[in-house]
């Protein structure tokens, strides 16, 4: 008798709970690290090593792929690192139904291709091939805008700012 009422007090607490519980934003939070922490170090990476080091966005994967182009030479050569990294379960590239920050709508808006996908190239100074922004929200069906955040890299330098949609516009911080 007592474990019957036990369970059905966790039963009630539960169902009061489990709207609470957001499984996809921990998933976007998390991915949005993950890619802001690779872009950081292939950029510090380029000019430690004085090589190229090429990010590729695999939109249908959800993955990049990092490349430290030893030779300089835009293409991936035999003996040549190249490293996968995954986005987390929950989150995917993409603007979701966010607006855009600028005149570009692609969830990557990259112009530079590797294998037909967008793609960076870090330089051997620290800058960037070109400026342009990474979207990530989640897989939720039906997302908010709120799930959705941006990632901006500079050309002359570099740089990396994270940019989160809140109240109806775009600031700085994730």
């Amino acid at each position: 008798m007592e474990l019957s009422v036990v369970l059905v007090v966790v039963a009630i607490v539960a169902s009061f709970m489990a709207p609470v519980i957001d499984v996809f934003k921990p998933g976007v939070r998390g991915s949005v690290l993950e890619v802001t922490t690779t872009l950081a170090t292939a950029q510090r990476t380029s000019v430690v090593l004085q090589h190229d080091i090429i990010v590729m966005f695999d939109t249908a994967q959800a993955s990049l792929r990092v490349h430290l182009d030893a030779d300089n030479d835009g293409s991936v050569d035999s003996g040549e690192t190249v490293r996968w990294i995954e986005l987390e379960e929950m989150a995917k590239f993409g603007r979701g139904t966010t607006p855009a920050i600028d005149s570009r709508t692609e969830g990557i808006t990259f112009l530079g291709r590797q294998n037909e996908y967008p793609a960076l190239t870090f330089h051997r100074n620290g800058s960037a091939s070109e400026e342009g922004i990474a979207y990530i929200t989640s897989r939720r069906p039906g997302s908010s805008p709120d799930d959705t955040r941006a990632i901006r890299v500079e050309r002359g330098t570099g740089q990396l700012t994270c940019l989160r949609y809140r109240d109806g516009a775009w600031s700085k911080g994730c």
